[in-house]
């Protein structure tokens, strides 16, 4: 996925893949324990620039880095390959994609992110920054997946 060779260029991950460390620091309520979450959360960093805006709004970003934060309890991986891995799978799992006549490979889906339900509603029981909720709808196969992750913390 040529979308992470970033991930080496700006030396967040080493080239045998081992995600590089850092001393860790609380971000709101995510700990930065690693080089990718602090590019990722990190704006005083200057590591915050190996992503682009336009990059940061890319599914397939969204889907690593909420891979790589995980939940309040989260065991990390030290290798960026599993979380890589797993970032395909679910992409190839949550989006219909096609040929177009240029040869580029175009989705076909359509993915929504949902922050709220409406003012009597709660999407979510906690607030906080790795809260996510996406609707990917399929329109060729009739088919909606919500993808929902509400933290709940640990303690």
């Amino acid at each position: 996925m040529q979308f992470f060779d970033k991930l080496q260029q700006a030396g967040l991950v080493s080239h045998n893949g081992h995600i590089k460390g850092r001393i860790e620091e609380d971000f709101e309520g995510i700990p930065l324990v690693n080089k990718i979450r602090e590019a990722a959360f990190d704006e005083g960093s200057e590591l915050y620039d190996t992503f682009s805006e336009s990059d940061r709004l890319e599914f397939l970003y969204r889907i690593f880095i909420h891979l790589n934060v995980g939940g309040a309890s989260n065991q990390y991986e030290d290798h960026v390959e599993r979380y890589l891995e797993v970032t395909k799978g679910l992409i190839r799992d949550m989006l219909s994609v096609r040929t177009a006549d240029s040869g580029e490979v175009v989705s076909t889906s359509r993915v929504l992110e949902v922050t709220s339900l409406g003012e009597d509603a709660v999407l979510f029981r906690k607030e906080h920054i790795s809260n996510f909720c996406y609707v990917i709808i399929d329109p060729s196969m009739r088919h909606v997946t919500v993808w929902h992750f509400g933290y709940v913390p640990f303690w």
